[in-house]
């Protein structure tokens, strides 16, 4: 005899109106607007659950949060350390196979202590002899940085120590107050942890980026082509202007003393601009692709 106030159902399929048992479900993400669509794969910061490159590219990774230094260290380090990228992401070298090595493209990454900014350059080589870029793009960082006293942290591999000695050379050029070297202690992972850390977190950052930029131009890009070079730069762009510390702050704003304000496109998205010119103002727009920003210069870069 079923319960009062319960309804039964026949052998044909019973009442239309018939309760049913209330089941749990797995959670769903908040689904958001078009517009809250376009505006967060711009950056993908913060992470969201209801993106798509975000899931493939953070969700595997626990988050890297920052702590404060023990040391009470008043002159800033600039953290240095080559990676490559693949196919796969951005990784450490001694990560990568020899074949995987073959294919993939060198970066040198940087990272400074004090302000907590982030760099990445696409670099040639490791022969810093015959190719002082990788050594000029630190020094560039360095300057835009503003400090008058650094020092320049890496390993004691032969081709970073030669980089060290060459970004030396050029900011005394630019007359900072001092500038200083400072190697790893041998077996001591902590002396190198930070240009790691900046690895991991940059591998997410560059690994969306990449995606958003194959699915809006819907085809792949490989690793290679010249745009990935101003890609791995506008991604460490987006999170020093984007990422806020635990005093509220971006690294931007802490080196600046004001947040970013810059609208900012898809990178690789078609844009119109005026062509600015000192002899003639043209009031027509010529079409461009946008190829994001760069500490270099805050203005948006357009391709032609």
């Amino acid at each position: 005899m079923p319960a009062e106030g319960v309804e039964t159902q026949g052998m044909d399929g019973g009442n239309a109106e018939a309760e049913a048992v209330h089941r749990r479900t797995l959670p769903s993400p908040y689904m958001p607007t078009l517009s809250e669509i376009r505006q967060h794969k711009t950056t993908h910061l913060p992470y969201r659950s209801w993106c798509d490159e975000c899931v493939e590219a953070f969700a595997r990774e626990w988050p890297h949060l920052h702590r404060s230094s023990p040391s009470g260290r008043t002159i800033p380090v600039i953290h240095m350390d080559y990676a490559c990228l693949t196919e796969k992401g951005l990784f450490r070298l001694d990560e990568l196979s020899e074949e995987d090595l073959e294919h993939a493209v060198l970066v040198i990454v940087g990272y400074c202590s004090s302000s907590r900014s982030p760099f990445i350059h696409v670099v040639p080589s490791k022969a810093t002899s015959n190719d002082k870029f990788a050594a000029e793009r630190i020094v560039d960082d360095i300057v835009y940085l503003g400090h008058t006293r650094v020092i320049l942290r890496s390993d004691n591999e032969p081709a970073l120590l030669a980089l060290v000695t060459d970004a030396l050379k050029g900011l005394r050029i630019h007359l900072l107050d001092s500038a200083a070297a400072e190697g790893s202690v041998p077996y001591d992972p902590q002396t190198a942890g930070a240009a790691e850390v900046l690895v991991r977190n940059l591998k997410g950052q560059v690994r969306a980026m990449h995606l958003t930029l194959d699915h809006f131009m819907d085809k792949h890009v490989p690793v290679t082509h010249p745009l990935i070079a101003w890609l791995v730069e506008h991604a460490a762009f987006v999170r020093l202007t984007g990422v806020i510390g635990q005093d509220g702050m971006s690294a931007y704003h802490r080196i600046r003393g004001t947040e970013h304000k810059l609208r900012l496109p898809f990178f690789g998205e078609k844009v119109w601009y005026n062509c600015r010119s000192q002899r003639v103002a043209s009031p027509a727009k010529d079409p461009g692709g946008a190829t994001g920003c760069s500490s270099a210069s805050t203005d948006a870069q357009i391709s032609t």
